[in-house]
């Protein structure tokens, strides 16, 4: 060891530099848990004392800062990624009234405030007024860990992120073309092209680009988060580069692939991992460093600022959540929420007091007062956030448990032979698995009849390696995993017998399209296990990646209503759409539409397109609506139930025909007799008609 070693602060070494955020991020959640201190503030806290105004340990450096924007990036990002669009789009109003609320009065209270009181110059009051009126998402972490970032009023203030610091950002390039004496209407002429050519780029070439890299690198997790990261930036480069802040590139972004990633996939997890356990709390650690302690003994104009700013941006926070909490009649905790996430002041308010300082509008006073005003508000909204967040989540826990009904007993069942369609069957599981604390049960199925104890053993061994990666491709998914393998007379004697022994009620099958010999005399299996089984069954036929559709349509077959697994395959597909992020178009009959729409919660029925039509109808009817990038549900019936009609015999094979490039599956409703839970070997009063399974395999040679 060099006898002249010596550590020199603040720390320069790039390893020695990681190693304390590192250590810091580790170390510091548990230290402010046991103060009960909410994990964000402790961050903020620790970044105050590694900063350069603290222990001076670490400079905020270029390295720092770029950790630190890639964390307000991600912010951003995950915002848009996590947003459940489906309800965002029935609170679209309450967003966009939101966001001009939380806007408007700050901005003119500020405003005036500063060029009234202050006697500022327009400019600057206007700088003040903006830096009121944004709020950056700090607080949003929290409501995601609590599990209410899918609360309908979350999504609202998450929509009027983007109307509230939109409106900030366009005002702020503005004044910065004022200050830089290069007004005139082509400018803003060229503002507003920019802003269009922005948006057509982000809405209607990446979304292109991703589903083109997605459907080509199926499989690839550690390139598909590659390419999100990549993505994410370019969309925030091309927002700066088009006059925007890349913020709204990141928000932009996470809309974009919203439907492309689902909440439950190998890749969700590893962008919210990398993103919540590194990036996010890098960027708490930065607001930390920004905090002068030093700046509490100025003079009176600092102390004079600071407590304005607090007043106007806490206060008009407060009253923007009030007015909304008036004009749609909600709860006084949902208005505290609402407070908590929007009243943090971070990005936006750094772009604006730092344009104020270096233009020479306002002075080190009111920059060190934005500072604290930046460390105080987020202070509040996460301390706010985080006493509402926990009154409202239990609640909101069990809405959920009673909108989904039976759904919290659903227990899913995958029979895999072969393993080139194991993901796309456990993509569907996923999909429709209501209950994350509920495994889903893989299944192997040996035949008895296997000629020799070599054929076994190997038959054994790829039966175990099958299930071993199925079971590394849920968990990643994050759902737990029951192995089962069967030795049974044949595969549809052990699906039968295994899914009475599990109580399971769904199965889920591949869409086979190859016949053998002896199924041409006994029936392929679905036949078998449609014959003998009353659950739920769902036939899938995967054409490309299921997380790459963008709408569900779904045909009733008549008087679907009146099955007794309706209510539960409605619930399933309605999760099926929360999980992929798509509209439901739904096609049937009156009666049959009127049945779907009741079991929908009121709030999800706005958002849901109902096309009225006769069975035979239905294909056609679809055209206008779906493209090939959407999944076909039929709803389909056994023979001999309520809703089965001869049309439904011939309706696989029309749809097949009618749309070779779309996802399509076929859902059995289940026929248990209520309240028994011993009856899923009931055989049904006839058999289910041959031709709905026929329809599916095609036409044979020699048939």
């Amino acid at each position: 060891m060099d006898p002249s070693f010596h550590i020199e602060l603040p720390l320069k070494e790039p390893v020695a530099v990681f190693t304390t955020v590192l250590l810091l991020l580790l170390f510091a959640p548990f230290l402010f848990r046991k103060l009960r201190v909410p994990g964000i503030i402790g961050l903020i806290l620790s970044g105050m004392l590694i900063g350069p105004n603290g222990l001076g340990l670490l400079e905020r450096d270029s390295s720092v800062e770029l950790f630190s924007t890639i964390g307000l990036l991600y912010i951003m990002f995950l915002a848009g990624l996590e947003l459940e669009l489906n309800e965002f789009l029935a609170n679209k109003n309450q967003s966009i009234a939101f966001g001009f609320l939380t806007f408007a009065i700050p901005f003119s209270l500020g405003f005036l405030a500063m060029n009234k009181l202050f006697e500022m110059n327009s400019e600057a009051s206007v700088l003040i007024g903006l830096m009121m009126a944004s709020y950056t998402l700090v607080a949003y972490p929290i409501a995601s860990r609590l599990g209410i970032h899918r609360h309908p009023v979350v999504m609202v203030v998450v929509g009027g992120t983007i109307v509230a610091d939109s409106l900030v950002l366009i005002l702020l390039a503005v004044v910065g073309q004022s200050l830089s004496n290069e007004g005139g209407w082509l400018i803003y002429a060229r503002m507003a092209l920019s802003m269009l050519l922005y948006l057509f780029v982000v809405f209607r070439i990446f979304p292109r680009i991703a589903r083109w890299f997605f459907r080509s690198l199926e499989g690839e997790s550690n390139l598909q988060f590659i390419f999100v990261l990549a993505l994410l930036f370019v969309s925030g480069l091309t927002a700066e580069w088009a006059g925007f802040e890349p913020i709204i590139g990141a928000f932009m972004c996470g809309l974009v692939l919203n439907p492309m990633v689902p909440k439950k996939s190998d890749l969700s997890h590893s962008v919210e991992f990398v993103g919540q356990s590194l990036f996010i709390p890098f960027f708490l650690l930065s607001v930390g460093m920004l905090v002068d302690l030093r700046s509490l003994q100025g003079d009176a104009r600092f102390w004079l600022f600071l407590s304005a700013f607090l007043t106007l941006a806490i206060g008009s926070k407060w009253l923007a959540a009030f007015v909304y909490q008036k004009i749609y009649k909600k709860s006084s905790e949902i208005r505290d929420l609402v407070f908590g996430l929007s009243t943090s002041h971070a990005a936006a308010t750094i772009a604006v007091v730092m344009l104020g300082y270096e233009s020479g509008l306002v002075g080190k006073e009111v920059l060190n007062a934005a500072i604290m005003l930046i460390f105080l508000s987020s202070l509040i909204g996460t301390i706010v956030t985080d006493r509402m967040g926990r009154k409202i989540a239990p609640t909101m826990r069990v809405n959920e448990e009673n909108k989904l009904g039976e759904a919290v007993v659903y227990r899913t069942m995958v029979p895999l032979s072969n393993p080139s369609n194991m993901s796309r069957l456990l993509d569907l599981a996923i999909g429709i698995h209501t209950n994350n604390d509920l495994p889903v049960v893989v299944l192997s199925i040996s035949q008895s009849e296997e000629q020799s104890n070599s054929l076994k053993d190997q038959g054994r061994a790829e039966a175990s390696d099958l299930l071993e990666k199925a079971e590394d491709y849920l968990n990643k998914a994050g759902i737990p995993v029951e192995r089962m393998t069967r030795v049974d007379l044949n595969a549809a004697h052990g699906i039968v017998h295994s899914s009475a022994e599990l109580d399971a009620t769904d199965i889920i099958l591949g869409w086979n399209e190859r016949t053998r010999a002896a199924e041409l005399l006994y029936g392929t299996v679905l036949q078998q296990v449609l014959r003998r089984c009353t659950l739920n069954c769902w036939v899938f036929r995967q054409i490309q990646p299921l997380h790459l559709n963008e709408d569900i349509g779904v045909v009733l077959a008549p008087m679907s209503g009146l099955e007794s697994g309706f209510v539960r395959s409605v619930e399933q597909l309605r999760h099926l759409s929360a999980h992929l992020s798509s509209r439901l178009h739904v096609y049937g009959k009156a009666q049959a539409l009127s049945d779907f729409m009741r079991v929908l919660p009121p709030e999800e029925r706005k958002a849901v397109h109902l096309v009225e039509c006769e069975l035979g109808d239905s294909v056609e009817a679809m055209a206008p609506d779906l493209d090939a990038n959407d999944l076909i549900v039929l709803m389909s019936a056994r023979e001999g139930t309520l809703s089965y009609k001869p049309k439904l015999a011939q309706m696989p094979a029309l749809l097949s025909e009618a749309y070779p490039k779309n996802n399509i599956v076929l859902l059995f409703p289940e026929q248990r007799e209520a309240n028994s839970a011993d009856s899923a070997l009931v055989p049904l009063p006839t058999l289910p008609d041959l031709r709905i399974v026929r329809s599916l395999i095609g036409r044979r040679s020699g048939d």
